[in-house]
């Protein structure tokens, strides 16, 4: 098994995994994803967090290490490692487990941000931080719309909450600036 941590975090994440895994027969592979521990960038592509590169990269440990095929498992980073190296060298994966919000994106239609407020239920709270408001498509938000956009996303997400628009301190017209 290939255990593939997230960002920001590290091999430390399967501590407590890893030796479970070994007592129960399982050989628990740990590495760093790219940027992370000991690891070196060799040239500057290698600097890359790109999708396709984090893919590669499990598959290309894999080949180091002789190893035909493995059980990909990983959260954030290192689930969506797992899930692009299952699915472009689906004859090396043996298992797939992803703990994730995103799998493979398709990084042209994430550009295209979703209505509001008919699509607010899918728009996450960092969206207006995000690149999106500043690539010409008109979506902006002022704190008010925030605030409703992130009551939809709370309540959808998570136990029943008890939220008032204090909550966000922000005046209520005052237009959402990305980065805030």
């Amino acid at each position: 098994m290939i255990l593939l941590h997230g960002f920001p975090y590290d091999i430390h994440s399967f501590t407590d995994v890893a030796p479970l895994l070994a007592d129960a027969g399982r050989r628990a592979l740990v590495p760093y994803l790219r940027g992370h521990g000991g690891t070196v960038s060799l040239d500057d592509a290698g600097r890359s967090g790109q999708q396709a590169a984090i893919g590669a990269d499990v598959v290309e440990f894999m080949d180091g290490l002789n190893l035909d095929h493995a059980v990909f498992a990983g959260f954030d980073w290192g689930g969506r490692a797992g899930c692009v190296a299952a699915a472009i060298w689906p004859e090396r994966c043996t298992g797939l487990v992803s703990v994730n919000g995103y799998l493979i994106q398709n990084i042209a239609a994430a550009a295209t941000p979703i209505a509001a407020p008919g699509g607010s239920a899918r728009v996450r709270g960092c969206h207006p931080r995000t690149e999106r408001p500043r690539l010409g498509s008109g979506f902006r938000l002022t704190a008010r719309q925030f605030l409703a956009t992130s009551t939809v996303n709370v309540t959808s997400w998570m136990p029943p909450l008890e939220l008032e628009s204090t909550t966000f301190v922000l005046p209520a017209d005052r237009p959402f600036t990305p980065g805030l």
